[in-house]
């Protein structure tokens, strides 16, 4: 059986770890894999069907702008035009807003060039300005992996950094959307599904190394109290061990702990938590159950 310790970031847990390996109590460690699932409705189809099936509401709002983007896109669209030349020429149609950071960019680039420190622009500037523009370089390259997706799917083809092709009259267009449920019913819903490691860990200690290794954990603990639970529930094992007097009925003995008395106060078990403890003790041979009898060993 397993006492929970903590939960930790590596470098902590590791700590703890070697901490209890020397007062000689063997541990467990144990990572837990976190989900996030999100999910998003969105509208795709011919420019021209979805607007002659969204006439109002909130789609058909963003169905103009969707469609203001394609027209800029065909104005700055060239059969052979470099991909960077055209993001850079289209993101100024659609995000005028992206104009006001072209001094930082420029600063930023005259840093890297001199070789200079970053914190040293980050004063000139300041850190919040800094920081919306990074906001609005990380804006443009989400909608540019977007679009590109939209523009490969009216068939623009991509070639050595280079976009070939051009926009059909009526394009294919697919976009996301935040509505009300009554609108939601009449679009697609994608789920984007991320698993990834927790980077904090579950640190456990032996129950039976607490018991025997109480000397120790008292050490430990006058250097590091955080590990009091430990020594806390080593006196609870070693109280129940104390209270089985010769050949005893198990039920007899849940009902003597299940309440125990210290001079500081009183201490509560759950008669489950008591059963975990017998199994885990009996598992270890320091106790004997058998036909509803407990006795030591």
């Amino acid at each position: 059986m397993r006492i929970y310790v903590g939960t930790f970031n590596e470098e902590r847990a590791n700590v703890v770890v070697e901490d209890l390996k020397n007062a000689g109590v063997r541990t467990e460690l144990r990572h837990a894999l976190d989900v996030d699932i999100k999910s998003y409705y969105f509208a795709q189809g011919k420019l021209s069907e979805l607007r002659d099936k969204h006439k109002k509401g909130k789609i058909a709002k963003v169905l103009e702008e969707v469609s203001e983007h394609m027209e800029k896109a065909k104005s700055v669209l060239e059969d052979g035009i470099g991909i960077k030349d055209f993001e850079e020429k289209f993101l100024d149609l659609i995000m005028p807003e992206r104009k006001k950071y072209e001094e930082i960019k420029k600063s930023l680039k005259e840093t890297v060039e001199r070789g200079e420190e970053f914190d040293k622009i980050v004063e000139e500037i300041g850190i919040d300005k800094i920081n919306e523009f990074f906001n609005q370089i990380m804006e443009e390259a989400d909608f540019m992996r977007y679009f590109h997706s939209v523009l490969e799917k009216n068939g623009i083809k991509y070639e050595n950094e280079k976009m070939y092709g051009s926009l059909p009259a009526d394009p294919f267009v697919k976009f996301y959307i935040d509505v009300s449920s009554r609108e939601a019913e009449e679009l697609g819903l994608e789920y984007e599904f991320e698993a990834f490691i927790n980077k904090n860990v579950d640190v456990y200690a032996n129950l039976v190394d607490v018991l025997y290794e109480t000397k120790k954990l008292e050490k430990l603990c006058e250097k590091k109290p955080e590990f009091a639970d430990l020594l806390f529930m080593a006196d609870i094992m070693a109280t129940m061990i104390n209270k089985i007097k010769g050949k005893m009925d198990v039920d007899e003995l849940i009902e003597e702990i299940e309440t125990i008395k210290e001079k500081e106060g009183e201490i509560h078990l759950t008669k489950e938590a008591i059963n975990e403890i017998l199994k885990a003790l009996e598992k270890a041979e320091v106790i004997k159950i058998k036909k509803g009898k407990v006795m030591r060993k």
